[in-house]
């Protein structure tokens, strides 16, 4: 692992940061992607910092992507019961050999990872921010109840997991996305003391709103009609992000509502069902699927109308995204969504699992341009003024200041 510049312990120290993420480039998706722009942004900050992740077929154990140090050194057995023990003893061993090379660790959701590192945090001498990423059916401390480590043996799992969420419970800091996230972390005993507050964030400089001849190359480059809306999903195909809901109600809006197309954005285990779902609602001429993109951004600024039907977030990059371009935003009323959406102020909310209120949102939107014109530009200024990446860049570095000072 190579050297970190040293930084002066105390006051003034300069914190040296290393980034765990089970996944990560090639891998494409909301927290590989934050990731990355994390590390770059802290990079240009002056603050060393380097990435951990697991190792992936066809990739370096060692790489260096955009300035930042990448180490594969996570080696796990793919499937089965080793999996769990093989990803945690090579995470350990790397964390624990280079423990004197970074003063904060900080670990993407409430897992392996941060069970490992709870594990080594008294002995080991770093700082310990644990990032969960979601609330809710979908989100971390969900997925850390479904656990097994004991076939047929239920109880003996229930105390297994309690054993390991007290060593989560070790973190120095534990970064809440949402309130409904906070609210979670409050109900299962995570010290109070150690929650801080810091949303996801968004650069309103490179999802600027179009000029009417930006979003009109756009829209001829993608094959767009002047006149024809333009209906935008942007997430993984799974079923935690509702595609499905969305198809209904896209079918329920063009019967008999103003014409439309809806590109999905995105790719995922649900793509051949719900290409499927598309043909047999009639829509294989409205919806296309794009799979996955490099140039969000653009396809962002050719659209006309933002969706986001999940079933459960934590906090939607893709919707940070749509608000900083200025697009009118339909979005579900769950936990993450509320943290930036306000209803008939800078967007629409609609209930969980409703095709018809889905449809009859989009539909109002499409019809009133003055509406839609109006909830876009205030959901631009909510980009801007709560969650644009300098503001949240500088909440990461205060926790990090007062965690060395601590040490």
């Amino acid at each position: 692992m190579r050297s970190f510049a040293a930084g002066a312990h105390g006051s003034d120290a300069v914190p040296r940061i290393c980034l765990c993420v089970s996944l990560f480039r090639p891998v494409v998706g909301g927290a590989e992607r934050q990731a990355e722009r994390f590390a770059i942004a802290l990079q240009r900050r002056g603050i060393p910092v380097c990435i951990v992740t697991q190792r992936l077929a066809g990739q370096p154990a060692e790489e260096t992507v955009e300035g930042i140090p990448v180490y594969r050194s996570i080696r796990a057995v793919e499937r089965g019961a080793l999996y769990g023990l093989t990803y945690m003893t090579t995470l350990g061993f790397f964390l624990w050999k280079n423990r004197r090379r970074f003063d904060i660790l900080q670990t993407t959701y409430i897992y392996l990872d941060a069970i490992v590192a709870g594990f080594l945090r008294p002995w080991a001498g770093f700082k310990l921010v644990v990032r969960p990423a979601c609330s809710g059916a979908y989100g971390d401390l969900a997925r850390f109840d479904r656990m097994r480590f004991w076939p047929c043996v239920s109880f003996l799992d229930t105390f297994t997991r309690r054993v390991l969420l007290r060593l989560v419970q070790r973190a120095d800091a534990l970064v809440c996305l949402t309130r409904g996230l906070e609210k979670e972390l409050l109900e299962r005993a995570f010290p109070p003391s150690r929650l801080v507050c810091i949303p996801n964030d968004v650069d309103p400089l490179r999802f600027a709103s179009p000029s009417p001849s930006t979003r009109e190359a756009f829209r001829t480059a993608l094959g767009i009609p002047s006149a024809l809306p333009l209906i935008l999903f942007v997430g993984r195909l799974v079923p935690q992000k509702g595609p499905d809901v969305l198809l209904h109600a896209f079918a329920g809006m063009i019967q008999g509502g103003p014409p439309a197309i809806l590109h999905l954005v995105g790719d995922g285990p649900m793509r051949a069902e719900l290409e499927a779902l598309a043909k047999d609602l009639g829509l294989q001429e409205r919806v296309l699927f794009v799979g996955n993109q490099e140039r969000v951004h653009e396809r962002l600024q050719a659209a006309d109308l933002f969706v986001l039907p999940s079933r459960s977030e934590g906090m939607s990059n893709a919707l940070l995204e749509a608000m900083a371009t200025g697009l009118p935003c339909v979005a579900t009323r769950i936990d993450g969504n509320l943290d930036a959406i306000e209803d008939s102020v800078n967007g629409l909310l609609v209930p969980l699992e409703d095709p018809e209120a889905l449809a009859k949102a989009m539909q109002t939107l499409l019809q009133n341009k003055e509406m839609a014109r109006r909830f876009g530009s205030a959901a631009r200024l909510t980009a801007e003024s709560r969650f644009a990446s300098d503001r949240i860049l500088a909440q990461y570095l205060e926790t990090y200041q007062r965690l060395l000072k601590e040490k």
